[in-house]
This record gives structure tokens, sequence and C-alpha cells, in this order.
């Protein structure tokens, strides 16, 4: 038996829940008949409901529909119902009173603002609408419009004849029809002749276009995994015979035939790969794909490598003294002159092509005599130099004989000082990056092709100011 409770206290709890109790009370959670206060309809609530704070009334909370008045609601969204009432949540049957067409919705999704006619809102397809779009897009149906749009569709291609299954959204947005005649898709005879082609055996079933497919090289023997798409492009089957693979093997004797002995394992093609030379002992770190092109492995027997201490060793053979680390092959090096003592920026690329080290010793001769320094520019080779010359020389004059164009010409009393105040105009051209704007077949055999300048890139009033405080300078 269920709780028992005086029938007095009882009658008393539901009237307060808002319902009047039809028969004596029986039983604390058995259904109770009982007449709603506010909309007057029959309803049959347990006591033990009511009293967990539980609606009495399911039609005023909602929780129980009017068949009628869910008719209502219905047809106030245009939908005339073609069935009784299922309940809230089930699909019912309806007319779209706009378009005529059936349609499902529930009673709960119209209540709560969702348009009944799936067609009306767009969000339906008509069949008759979906078998024209296939139509366009060259397919035959075979079987009904399946539902949903994001279904596969069983069809006929209208070109190849082959079937396929698009789904019909993907059609609606310009998708091919047929995957095979847009190519993406493989027909299994195709694929077959395609790799037959490029020398491969299948080791397992086709597993797509764009996926993996392990297969043996009938030409080396080695496995491979081509994709299927990427031989349909040309790029080969096997990489290995292509060369866009390397075996470690091959790659570490092809090190050895180039005179060096790899000491880690192959890092790639195109990473520097750890070697020691069999020729000098160093330990250079060619790429494989270098070596493979020029058959030279180690770059200080190439000598596009340059070993710190050998460099300083020959700079002190020039009586260069070095201040600073090497800096390398063509970069300004701060050292200091053994003989003159002073501080030269010599490079060592220069210096190892005979070039005398300190431009002051090799401009002895004009040491303590009258010199000039002149700046000139050649518009056709788009120049600009910086030289100097005893005082009494014609070198000027050549230059201009050779289509040179005099921007400053200045005579000084010692040519230390013209020797000094060229260095300092290459030293600010070198350190704005500024190139050396000629080669020496530009210059004959009047020389210094190293002292220039493009023309374009250098502010000609600028470097004029730059001589003349230099020259005022002198005079403090």
């Amino acid at each position: 038996m269920g709780k028992r409770l005086d029938p007095s206290v009882a009658a008393a709890v539901m009237v307060a829940a808002g319902v009047e109790p039809l028969d004596p009370y029986q039983d604390f959670r058995a259904a109770w008949r009982c007449r709603c206060l506010t909309c007057g309809r029959e309803v049959r609530p347990a006591l033990a409901s009511v009293r967990r704070g539980n609606a009495a009334c399911a039609f005023c909370s909602g929780k129980k529909l009017d068949a009628a008045e869910a008719v209502q609601v219905m047809r106030n969204a245009g939908l005339e119902p073609l069935e009784p009432f299922p309940g809230g949540h089930k699909s019912w049957q309806c007319t779209c009173l706009a378009c005529g067409r059936t349609v499902k919705p529930s009673f709960h999704n119209v209540r709560g603002g969702h348009r009944g006619c799936k067609y009306c809102s767009g969000n339906g397809v008509d069949p008759s609408e979906a078998r024209a779009t296939m139509h366009a897009a060259g397919l035959e149906p075979l079987e009904p419009y399946p539902g949903h749009n994001k279904s596969k569709w069983l069809c006929r291609c209208r070109t190849c004849g082959r079937q396929v299954q698009p789904f019909y959204n993907s059609i609606q947005q310009g998708q091919k029809g047929c995957g095979f005649c847009a190519k993406n898709v493989a027909d299994p005879l195709e694929v077959a002749k395609a790799i037959e082609a490029v020398g491969l055996e299948p080791l397992e079933p086709y597993p797509g276009a764009t996926k993996k497919w392990k297969c043996k090289c009938k030409k080396c023997g080695r496995l491979v995994a081509p994709k299927y798409n990427s031989i349909q492009q040309g790029k080969g089957g096997c990489a290995y015979c292509s060369r866009v693979a390397v075996d470690p093997q091959e790659a570490a004797d092809l090190m050895r035939e180039a005179g060096v002995e790899p000491l880690e394992p192959y890092p790639g093609s195109k990473e520097p790969w750890r070697c020691r030379c069999q020729v000098c002992g160093r330990e250079p770190k060619p790429r494989y794909v270098n070596v493979r092109m020029t058959g030279s492995a180690c770059s200080y027997c190439s000598e596009k490598q340059v070993d710190p201490e050998e460099a300083a060793n020959l700079m002190r053979q020039f009586g260069l003294i070095p201040k600073t680390g090497y800096p390398g092959t063509d970069n300004p090096w701060d050292c200091e002159c053994s003989k003159c003592g002073r501080r030269v920026t010599p490079r060592y690329t220069s210096v190892s092509r005979g070039s005398q080290g300190c431009r002051y010793c090799s401009s002895a001769t004009l040491f303590g005599m009258p010199a000039r320094i002149y700046l000139i520019a050649h518009v056709e080779l788009s120049a600009v130099k910086v030289g100097i010359a005893r005082r009494d020389s014609n070198r000027v004059a050549n230059w201009e004989r050779r289509g040179w164009q005099v921007i400053g010409n200045w005579v000084l009393d010692d040519g230390a000082d013209a020797t000094d105040i060229e260095g300092r105009v290459l030293d600010a051209w070198r350190s704005s990056n500024l190139p050396i704007a000629l080669e020496p077949r530009d210059v004959g055999n009047l020389g210094g092709h190293t002292e220039t300048a493009p023309l374009w890139a250098v502010d000609l009033d600028e470097t004029i100011a730059r001589i003349e405080q230099a020259i005022a300078s002198l005079d403090l």
C-alpha cells in the first residue's frame, strides 16, 4: 500500500496545486482524477508528484497537449494535418497550404518557431527537382531520391556508362557528376595499366588515388609506396629509380668516391652531412645533392671553405696581425700592419690571391710626395671610382680618354694622406654593402676595378663632402 495521509489533508494539497479532486483519496502514488481550476480539464496527477513540486495540470504546464489545439497551431503555421495528432515529438503528416507538398514536421518544432514546410524554408529537396539536377549533371538516377542531400544516390553516367554514387548536395554545389570522367575516381583496369607502365608490381589492393600504395619496383627490386595520383601526374613510380629518394648505403658509397668518409647516418639529400676528408683530415659538411652534381665533397680542399687558423697564418705571412677572429673570405678583416703599424681591413680572398695586405705600404712610393685623390664616374658602365695618383701623373687624363668624367680632383702635399682618405671612402662604401661595380676587363691595363661602386647606389654629394672634410681635418 502507498503512503497513507488524512483524506482532507490530501485534498487540501491538491486544491493548493490548482486542481479539485473528483474521487476520494486512495493512494499516495496512484493517479487521482481531478478537475483543473484554471482550464477546467480533467486530469489525473499523483499526490506524490504534486508533493515533489510538479504541476498538477499537464495541460496548463504544457506537458500534455489538446489535439484540437495542436491542430489549430499547425493551421496557424500554414499546415493542414492529414492524420490524428500523434504526439508532440512525433512526425505529423500534413499538407503545406503554400506549396501543396506533403511534409512531416513535429508539433514541438512548429510550436517552437520552426517553419513546418521544409521545401518552403529551403531545407527540403523536391524529388522531381533533384532528378532534374542530376540529369543536368549528365547522370541518370537508378533509384528514387534517397531523401537526404548528403546520402549517396546510385546513378549511371550518360557519358561513360559507369555506375556512380554522388551526393546530391555535391552536385548542387557544382561538382562533376561522374568521378571517372572527372578523373577523381580511377578505373581498376586503367590503374593496372598505369602501374604496369611505370614498372611497379602492387603488393596490396588499390587503396585509392591519394593514399600510399605498397609496391615493388621491377627494375631495382626495392619496396616503394607511391600515390596513384602522383603517377598520373607523371612523377614516376619508383622514387629510387627517379632519384627522388636515396638509398643510404648508395649515398655513403658516393661520398667515399668523392674522398670523404661519413661520420653520421645519412641525413637527407639536402641536409649537411658531417664527414671526414680522406685527403686533408678535416670535417666538412657537404650535402649529398651537391656532391652528386659536382663530384666535390671537401669544401676545404676545393678552397670554398677556409680553416680560421690557416687564414690567420696566411695574413701573418703578409705582415698582417689579425685583431679579430676570421670574418669570412670576402669580409673586411681588422688587422695591424707589422711594418707601418697602421690598422687596415684587407679581405682574406684578396690576400690569398697575392694582393698586398696593407694599402699604405703598397702605396709607399707616394709617401712624403705630393699626390692627388680623384673621384670619377662612367655613365655607360654605371660605376663610380675613387683613386689616388702622383700629382704630376697623367692617370686622371687616361681615365677621361676612356669615357670617365671627373667628379672631383684634390691635390695633397703627402701621398700618405691621399691613401688614407681613399681608404675612408672605400670603407664607407663597403660598410654600406655596396659591391665592386666592375670586372678587371672593364678597366683594362689601368687597373683599379676594386675601388669602384655602383653609380646608382652612391650619393656623390655625400662622398665629395666626406673627402673635403677629411682634407680639412689635415690642416687642424
